[in-house]
């Protein structure tokens, strides 16, 4: 059994973003269950398996949409922001500029269309890809939807990483306050300057958002330049595709056509070679 093949089918039967929303819904769930231990109750029931799965799913598929939605906005965010300061549709085109210039389209449909507008050239470029009933084709077609997917969840799960952050800082804070409460007692010995209970309070919940917020940023970080890797993957996979097996495809019948030609010739003027011997022969035999 070819367990590849069977991935790919089972991948190509579920909906793209379907799996997305189930992946960074499921954190979200299961995060939001941890930072509201109540929610339990009314998501879970040990008596009624049944209406706990449905409940569960439906949750699930919202929150997944929510958070991918939020995530994906925070991404474009930080990207316009933060390093390179591109906008999503400047990103896009950086990359479909650079990898469409490393081939020599010949269509006419897409050259128009690459010139007019680079995103319905990508779209026309994955339908294309799409409708392919070529075995390659829709394996690499499978390929560059993996990478679609993957975008989604680690966009999915930009959210949950907040939550959680929040979650820790506040469920634990009394915690972070006994980890302190030595440093406070030598403080005040060596300097003889007592902190009142909201002072302490006050900087420990300081220094709680700054550790907090440093690690939550550090995760994130690395989440969003994983989606966008990912989204850079989709776009350079589908231009590479297409030319692959559409453009190349469509301009080889004039080709195949004259190497059809070439062959017939060929045989034929061995035909006349082998028929000319013939004859030599049988002349040879009734001289």
């Amino acid at each position: 059994m070819d367990f590849q093949k069977q991935l790919d089918t089972v991948t190509g039967a579920l909906n793209i973003f379907d799996m997305s929303y189930l992946v960074s819904g499921a954190t979200m769930l299961g995060v939001l269950v941890y930072a509201f231990p109540n929610l339990k109750d009314f998501v879970f029931h040990k008596d009624q398996i049944m209406v706990s799965i449905l409940i569960c799913v439906v949750f699930t598929y919202v929150l997944g949409m929510v958070s991918w939605i939020a995530g994906k906005q925070f991404r474009y965010w930080m990207m316009e922001h933060f390093g390179e300061k591109k906008t999503n549709d400047e990103d896009f085109e950086s990359k479909f500029n650079e990898t469409a210039q490393c081939f020599n389209f010949q269509g006419e449909t897409i050259k128009k269309l690459m010139e007019d507008d680079k995103n319905i050239a990508y779209s026309y470029m994955w339908m294309r890809l799409d409708n392919s009933q070529d075995e390659d084709c829709r394996s690499r077609f499978v390929f560059a939807s993996r990478s679609w997917v993957l975008r989604a969840i680690y966009e999915g799960l930009i959210p949950p990483v907040f939550i959680l952050a929040a979650t820790i800082l506040v469920k634990y804070f009394s915690v972070w306050i006994g980890w302190c409460e030595t440093f406070f007692q030598r403080l005040g010995d060596w300097s003889g300057m007592v902190i009142p209970s909201w002072g302490k309070n006050t900087i420990v919940g300081l220094i709680g958002v700054v550790i907090m917020t440093s690690i939550a940023y550090i995760i994130v970080k690395l989440l969003a330049r994983e989606a966008r890797r990912c989204a850079n993957t989709q776009i350079r996979e589908v231009i590479v595709a297409y030319y692959h097996f559409v453009e190349n495809k469509e301009n080889m019948p004039s080709n195949t056509e004259t190497d059809s030609n070439r062959e017939q010739e060929t045989n034929k003027n061995m035909f006349l070679v082998l028929l000319d011997k013939f004859r030599g022969s049988v002349k040879k035999l009734f001289e």
